[in-house]
């Protein structure tokens, strides 16, 4: 599939979710796909906005998402920021995000 059309299926359910704010499947889709066509701008952007708009409903996996693209830009206390906001959320941290928090910590000691 062309880079293009990764991006207008992107638009697409990011409009959908426009019209159906309460439907946080649009906009994780839309999120995976701007990823995928290399949005990362639009991709982090949209991860913010639903995290700030949705903090109890957004699914764990976006927080990983935004945290993992964090730590790949060296930006350990921003990922381990957002996992916080989301634990502080009284949600408990699956095993993949608790893996995040541990490698993000042992990278600022190192």
């Amino acid at each position: 599939m062309e880079i293009g059309h990764y991006e207008k299926a992107a638009e697409s359910y990011e409009q959908i979710f426009q019209l159906v704010p309460d439907n946080l499947d649009a906009l994780q889709i839309a999120t995976m796909l701007y990823k995928k066509c290399s949005q990362f701008e639009h991709f982090v952007n949209i991860l913010l906005g639903c995290l700030k708009d949705h903090p109890h409903e957004t699914e764990l996996s976006m927080v990983d998402m935004l945290a993992s693209l964090y730590m790949e830009n060296n930006m350990h206390v921003e990922a381990l920021r957002h996992i916080e906001n989301a634990k502080r959320c009284g949600r408990e941290l699956p095993l993949f995000l608790t893996k995040s928090v541990n490698l993000a910590m042992l990278i600022m000691v190192i």
